[in-house]
């Protein structure tokens, strides 16, 4: 995308230019964004360059996709003209430079306009290259132009500070990522599936595809052997899928209802099929253990973020492309479980239902949700606090 020209013309009201160099960090960003666009009055456009996101340059997605309010744009040569053609017709009130990898005439340049500077989730990978052993006096220099540098951990403000960033500039927040809004559920379905359910363990395969159909129905029959009691509750991907998992439960012999048929499992029911549109923030509220569907086959998974909000402790396999880095900072914590195959979903489930291992699973994994929403509520406030009044905009 380097090097071409944007097409789009500028929209009226606030705009920030974003860079995010890679597409690692693009889902918390978007996240941010959109928050953004839908707090302030007079909205806000993000223009968003660095990403390879298949995106046709300068195209602005349709209204209410998940890019509402963003326009991707070719990240200009990191040349004075370049930049100065980039500033020039995108006129931004604020710009956000993520991870680091920084661009000096991109950041010079906006600088030198007095636009205010912000480096977010700065990480140490970001300012580990040969320029910055070789051009020390210019890194400082570059690293003084912000205003405000949050980074994502201890290190990296060290490692900012050695550099020669103002440590007045420097605030440890932690990592920049994308969380899940908490799902909404009726209080009053809970209330009778937590009272049916009579304290029996339980967990919950959701978003899960046909073709994951006989591994998680073996896995649950692996783990009745050491308790007898468990019960799996099953959300298929698509609701035409039921019937498929149904023939599958008959073929193994389990006692299986759906929700459909009957609201709420008997004592006798084995697995419980979830057909109906009550959505996964239920499920999540009332099994303490949470397999992600379509990480072991299938492809395509929900945030885990979700099930982290609500307390539920996660299990996935290695397919997580769609959410690595969300999956990555869970993993890192403690907060998840990936299955090196699918025949160890059976002892995973057997060993989390010990209630001290699920506890101490979901608990890491709730930190790491509760924190990236704190560190954008942070990024948020600094950009408000940026943008000029309505009398003063630019557009």
């Amino acid at each position: 995308m380097a090097g071409e020209t944007a097409v789009t013309e500028r929209p009226e009201g606030p705009l920030i230019w974003v860079h995010v160099p890679g597409d690692g960090g693009l889902a918390a960003v978007t996240e941010l964004i959109q928050r953004l666009h839908h707090a302030l009055p007079a909205g806000l456009t993000a223009v968003v360059t660095g990403v390879s996101t298949g995106v046709s340059t300068g195209a602005t997605a349709p209204a209410g996709s998940a890019w509402d309010g963003i326009v991707f744009a070719a990240t200009p040569e990191d040349k004075r003209i370049s930049v100065q053609a980039f500033l020039d017709h995108w006129r931004p009130d604020v710009v956000i430079w993520t991870r680091g990898h920084l661009r000096r005439h991109a950041i010079s340049a906006a600088a030198d306009r007095r636009i205010p500077l912000f480096l977010v989730d700065a990480a140490a990978s970001g300012f580990d290259g040969g320029r910055l052993r070789w051009w020390p006096n210019r890194t400082r220099s570059i690293l003084r132009k912000f205003t405000r540098i949050l980074t994502t951990d201890t290190q990296t403000l060290q490692r900012l500070r050695t550099l020669g960033a103002q440590p007045w500039t420097l605030e440890k927040s932690g990592a920049l990522q994308e969380s899940a809004l908490t799902l909404p559920y009726d209080e009053d379905d809970r209330a009778d599936l937590a009272e049916a359910l009579a304290a029996r363990p339980v967990w919950y395969a959701t978003d899960v595809p046909e073709a994951e159909g006989d591994l998680i129905i073996k896995a649950h029959s692996q783990a009745l052997r050491r308790g007898h009691r468990l019960l799996l509750i099953l959300s298929p991907r698509t609701p035409d899928d039921a019937a498929a998992f149904r023939a599958i439960c008959k073929k193994a012999a389990l006692a299986t209802a759906s929700r459909s048929e009957r609201l709420l499992p008997d004592a006798d029911d084995q697995v419980f099929i979830a057909d109906t549109d009550e959505g996964r923030g239920l499920y999540y509220r009332v099994a303490p253990i949470s397999y992600i569907g379509g990480t072991l086959q299938g492809g395509q998974t929900v945030s885990p973020f979700e099930a982290a909000t609500l307390g539920s402790a996660l299990v996935h396999g290695p397919r997580i492309d769609r959410f690595r880095h969300a999956f990555a900072r869970l993993s890192a914590a403690g907060g998840s479980l990936e299955l090196s195959s699918p025949n160890a979903l059976g002892p995973a489930i057997s060993t989390l239902n010990a209630p001290d291992q699920a506890a101490a699973l979901a608990h890491a994994a709730w930190d790491v949700a509760s924190s990236g929403a704190a560190v954008t509520d942070r990024v948020m406030s600094l950009i408000t606090a940026a943008l000029p009044m309505p009398s003063e905009a630019q557009g």
